[in-house]
């Protein structure tokens, strides 16, 4: 006769509930916002130095440092997708974008352009090449309208990159500042203007979204409570990161949502 302890049967009930909560992980589709325009790219304070380095370039630098690899390192490369996408804008032609356009306006000009397709989380490494910023002014709410098209990144491009029978979960990061134009936007969801409350609405319904706002003033945080309340997915979502502390504390905030990723 065989003798099952109360050690055996809870380890097997461990083993179960652990087999359980794997088979539960989701497949995440990640794409990265990242403000190009010239408000955001203000001088980063880097190993001490003031002047250490470009917002923008910056940024780049620790999406490949940081983020990549603590993403790798918790779901792995082979549940995940992951996109960047710059947005920035030519204010005078907001009017006349049409959304769904792929950020393309008259004569090519851009308003937001794909600097990754989706693909893997390793095929997103880059260790060298960045591009520049697009150095117009802070249409996110464009580039975030077309990025809630169903049949765009909703519904499209991510499912064509990967299959799955694994539940899939979307999530944003955004990296911006809080400088932002949004008056005469075409309206992609009903209504002739595109309204931001309306589009956060619908980018909270699509996406888990992660706001993390860079700013060179420490003692007025603009748009905060709209950040936290309307553009983030949850308030604790919305991280903070000033220039003059750019390097530590943009480190610690993608660290700290890495730790939503399993």
């Amino acid at each position: 006769m065989t003798t099952v302890t109360k050690a055996i049967i809870e380890d097997i009930n461990m083993q179960s509930c652990c087999e359980c909560i794997n088979g539960s992980k989701p497949f995440h589709d990640i794409i990265v916002v990242i403000d190009g325009s010239d408000s955001f790219n203000n001088k980063v304070c880097i190993d001490g130095k003031t002047d250490g380095g470009e917002a923008f370039h910056a940024t780049q630098k620790m999406i490949d440092q940081v983020l990549l690899p603590g993403l790798r390192q918790n779901i792995g490369d082979d549940r995940a997708t992951f996109t960047i996408v710059q947005f920035s804008g030519i204010k005078q032609l907001e009017h006349c974008y049409e959304p769904g356009s792929g950020g393309v306006t008259v004569d090519d000009l851009l308003h937001y352009k794909i600097e990754i397709e989706p693909c893997s989380l390793e095929a997103a490494q880059r260790t060298i090449f960045y591009d520049g910023g697009l150095d117009g002014n802070g249409q996110l709410f464009l580039c975030l309208q077309d990025l809630n098209i169903k049949g765009n990144f909703v519904e499209g491009k991510f499912e064509e990159v990967k299959e799955t029978n694994l539940t899939r979960k979307r999530s944003m990061i955004i990296i911006s500042d809080e400088e932002w134009d949004i008056n005469s936007l075409k309206s992609a969801f009903g209504g002739k203007v595109g309204d931001r409350s309306h589009i956060a609405r619908v980018n909270r319904e699509n996406y888990e979204v992660y706001p993390i706002i860079v700013r060179p003033n420490e003692y007025y945080d603009l748009e905060d409570e709209f950040i936290k309340n309307e553009l983030a997915s949850r308030p604790e979502n919305y991280k903070k990161v000033f220039t003059g502390r750019f390097d530590t504390e943009m480190k610690e905030a993608l660290k700290e949502l890495i730790a939503d990723f399993h």
